[in-house]
């Protein structure tokens, strides 16, 4: 059996509406093979992925669905971000171990 993740949508729906990302600066801690970074870059001015997996990060490099998308992954802890203070709009955190 193929194990399906969020197979409703519930996860990105309710994160994407939990407030207004469309033009922000938005900050994914612990994005892993981006599943939801991908979403978020839809609409979001900007998005930057943070993980310490590098094969995460390098999965969720390849996984681009949308061609023309630019985002940002970076190799890092979420407690030692390499970003001043007021450089993000939003900052997501969700579903990390």
């Amino acid at each position: 059996m193929r194990v399906q993740r969020d197979p409703e949508g519930s996860e990105a729906f309710n994160l994407l509406h939990a407030c207004q990302i469309t033009g922000k600066d938005i900050l994914e801690i612990g994005c892993g093979e981006g599943w939801l970074t991908w979403q978020y870059a839809k609409t979001a001015e900007r998005v930057i992925g943070v993980d310490p997996g590098i094969s995460d990060l390098q999965k969720a490099k390849a996984s681009q669905k949308v061609k023309g998308i630019n985002i940002q992954l970076v190799a890092c802890m979420g407690e030692g971000l390499p970003f001043p203070a007021d450089f993000f709009d939003i900052a997501v955190y969700s579903n990390t171990l």
